[in-house]
């Protein structure tokens, strides 16, 4: 007599073949990278949102099963600057300092060496 296997029930691990499975996991790698990622807030919450739909047939025997992942990560903190603005032959240029303003000499001052008595 042949031995019959029963039918695995579909469950998170083996849906579409563990496909739900494998990308959460990618997602998750994802996630934890932003938390690490020093030029993100710490405070910021993640999220993975798993999503399985369910297309039932026409007869309502079965139905076709669509699995995505979808994550929010916290976006890269901004950085602040400051611009001047000032004319350069003719032509608007930004600079990183106040053009207007003359640079200070720095120069090291010599030492003065004093004798003690």
């Amino acid at each position: 007599m042949e031995q019959q296997t029963r039918p695995t029930a579909v469950s998170l691990s083996n849906i579409a073949k563990g496909s739900a499975v494998e990308i959460f996991d990618h997602n998750m790698k994802k996630v934890l990278e932003n938390i690490k990622d020093p030029n993100t807030s710490a405070k910021a919450a993640r999220s993975i949102t798993l999503k399985v739909d369910f297309k039932p047939y026409p007869d309502r025997s079965g139905a076709e099963i669509a699995v995505s992942v979808a994550s929010r990560m916290a976006p890269v903190s901004s950085v602040n600057s400051t611009v001047f603005v000032g004319v350069n032959e003719g032509e608007y240029t930004a600079y990183s300092y106040d053009v207007r303003q003359q640079e200070l000499p720095l120069e090291t001052p010599a030492l003065a060496v004093v004798k003690s008595a």
